[in-house]
């Protein structure tokens, strides 16, 4: 084991949080946890964004390779909803939703650098079971990315979806958690941080600050790892609809989707909030694409440059760049769409260069199989290519995600649902 000490844990702890308000949640503390002494990591820009930047090359506007990589739990599972990220070691992670039968529980799976088959870190329950002393619970989800913090530990919520509401009238019963865990530990052990009665779908983290995204209402959390505070800021939706992914730049600040009802349509702006959560920036968004239940993902991608800006991909396939200032605002840029045909779900995205080359898996409006992508930052130009796939290739049939997450290799990776399992695919380039 590492030299952290390993926390107490209560019986009955998310009887304290479920069911409460969010106040209550925000102003209490974990104090039955024996927190460890910090460590302060030294990291570099690109590890405190959760990526890898290789030097230009052109390599990067070629169709890459993709090999699959095998998962621990054979055919079990339902999918990897984007779920991954990446530690300062080089360590991928992957985060494994269940469906069906419960009760549920979603499980968590590390990638060494350089090998193809993933080990298993463990499954939920198998953890919460000294928090919740009820064998109904479930945690159906981790679909959030696995975020490194400057304490060195690995952040990842897990949520239930039993009983919510797709209107955004009903949260599901047993709500969420906060996890961590310790990379550098000879064991692994997932500590509980705090339950929370939303279901959390997304985190972002590049200092001390784990941000955490839950509906319904687009409720930012930010958890302070320093202290073990917690505060909220209610950014804003309509109905059940959730964006798949928020943003957080190199000085702490989060940008969240905000919806409000306009008639019988809807404005929406990306908020810009500083680390006290207070609103910094307010911007406008078009090709968002709003429903008021489940149907519309909002941000499905996004990935870090090396100057510290941010490229996003809405929905219907808008590209924009964050242009990001430390201590006031930053500024938005549409760049247009991402796909040279117009419309398109693109839920894989990368930068492997960190300046230049977006690479994306991509599906035009009504297609029905993916094409590469590059997208020529300095030329604001796209390419769409077919992809020659051989006939067991999960992509021909499946559900892509991923972004931002290259290993240290300066490799990326898909994942998703194929046939109704999770897969995982490694993206090469070839070398020079």
């Amino acid at each position: 084991m590492s030299n952290r000490k390993c926390p107490i844990f209560c019986l009955g702890l998310l009887s304290l949080f479920l069911g409460c308000n969010r106040a209550s949640v925000e102003s209490a503390k974990t104090d039955n946890v024996e927190w460890a002494e910090p460590i302060q990591l030294d990291r570099s820009l690109q590890e405190r964004m959760g990526t890898r930047f290789s030097e230009p090359s052109t390599r990067f506007f070629e169709v890459p390779e993709f090999t699959s990589i095998t998962l621990p739990f054979g055919n079990s599972g339902h999918a990897i909803w984007g779920a991954s990220g990446r530690d300062h070691l080089g360590n991928i992670y992957l985060g494994i939703s269940y469906s069906g039968g419960g009760p549920l529980s979603a499980a968590l799976c590390r990638i060494a650098p350089g090998e193809t088959e993933a080990t298993s870190l463990g499954d939920t329950l198998s953890y919460l079971k000294y928090v919740v002393d009820d064998p109904e619970v479930e945690q159906a989800k981790i679909h959030s990315k696995p975020v490194q913090s400057d304490d060195g530990y690995i952040y990842f919520t897990s949520m239930d979806e039993r009983g919510e509401k797709p209107d955004g009238s009903t949260l599901p019963i047993w709500g969420s958690h906060l996890w961590r865990l310790d990379p550098m530990a000879e064991e692994v052990y997932w500590e509980h941080v705090r339950a929370f009665p939303d279901a959390l779908i997304a985190t972002n983290c590049t200092g001390k600050f784990v941000y955490a995204l839950g509906y319904f209402g687009h409720v930012l959390y930010q958890y302070d790892t320093e202290t073990g505070s917690i505060r909220s800021n209610t950014v804003g939706s309509v109905g059940g609809h959730i964006s798949r992914n928020f943003l957080v730049d190199l000085n702490q600040n989060a940008y969240v989707p905000r919806i409000t009802p306009t008639g019988s349509s809807f404005k929406v702006e990306l908020v810009q909030l500083d680390p006290e959560l207070n609103e910094l920036g307010v911007f406008p968004l078009t090709d968002y694409d709003v429903t008021a239940d489940f149907r519309s993902h909002g941000i499905v991608s996004y990935a870090a440059l090396k100057n510290g800006d941010l490229v996003f991909v809405t929905a219907k396939g808008a590209l924009y760049r964050v242009v990001t200032a430390s201590g006031q605002p930053s500024s938005l840029e549409r760049l247009g769409w991402i796909h040279p045909e117009g419309e398109s779900y693109s839920a894989f995205l990368v930068c492997p260069d960190g300046e230049q080359v977006l690479c994306s898996l991509s599906r035009a409006k009504q297609a029905k199989q993916f094409q590469w992508l590059t997208y020529d930052l300095q030329e604001n130009s796209q390419t769409a290519t077919d992809l020659d796939l051989p006939p067991d290739s999960p992509l021909l049939d499946a559900l892509a995600y991923g972004c931002n997450t290259i290993d240290d290799d300066g490799n990326a990776f898909i994942v998703g649902q194929h046939n109704w399992d999770p897969f995982v695919l490694r993206v090469s380039w070839s070398q020079e």
